[in-house]
């Protein structure tokens, strides 16, 4: 009943001894967590093939647009799984949304709420805070979504970031103030990454 490490606080070579001791560096079963991160992954691979059946959308068949989706989704994937971990504010800082509006913008609305609501939940997927930081982005991106219109015009992109802004900063006063751990300070900072 002794604690090792405190949040934020610097481990030192004696604390990550004991970390590793109690097998706290790295998980004994790494196949828990392989499975557990496919299921995640084939859920929500059925959950975009089970809705691009039923609504019949035309440029499915378009390879072009198939890969221009992929490259750009694995991008924004990969930059937040490197990104993100072990952070405390690039998380709140990382433009998930940002893949939202171009595809509203290049596609069309349902694409872009459809493929960002599964790059919000993969790209906070394992990490300490997982459940603030998918809404966070989940919300982020729908209100962005929804927010750019057909996205034609540079001034619609600054209305788009200044309500995704709030959108974020609603979620985070939302979460950091019931959170015990939380400090105005540290809430102000976030809220100043995100716009």
């Amino acid at each position: 009943n002794q604690t090792i490490v405190l949040k934020g606080q610097i481990v030192n070579e004696e604390q990550f001894e004991a970390l590793e001791l109690f097998g706290l560096i790295k998980p004994a079963n790494k196949i828990q967590d392989l499975v557990a991160a496919s299921a995640i992954v084939l859920t929500l691979v059925g959950f975009i093939v089970l809705y691009f059946y039923r609504r019949q959308v035309t440029f499915m068949g378009d390879l072009k647009s198939l890969t221009v989706i992929a490259i750009g989704f694995l991008l924004f994937l990969y930059g937040a799984r490197f990104l993100i971990p072990n952070r405390a504010i690039i998380p709140y800082f990382y433009p998930i949304s940002a893949y939202a509006l171009i595809l509203v913008t290049l596609f069309n609305l349902e694409i872009g709420i459809i493929f960002s609501l599964s790059l919000s939940i993969l790209a906070s997927y394992g990490l300490s805070n997982s459940m603030d930081l998918t809404l966070f982005y989940m919300i982020s991106s729908l209100i962005g979504a929804l927010s750019i219109g057909k996205g034609r015009r540079i001034t619609s992109f600054f209305a788009a970031a200044i309500v995704i802004s709030l959108a974020g900063s609603a979620v985070l006063i939302s979460y950091k103030l019931t959170d015990p751990f939380s400090d105005l300070i540290g809430l102000i900072t976030l809220i100043s990454v995100t716009f």
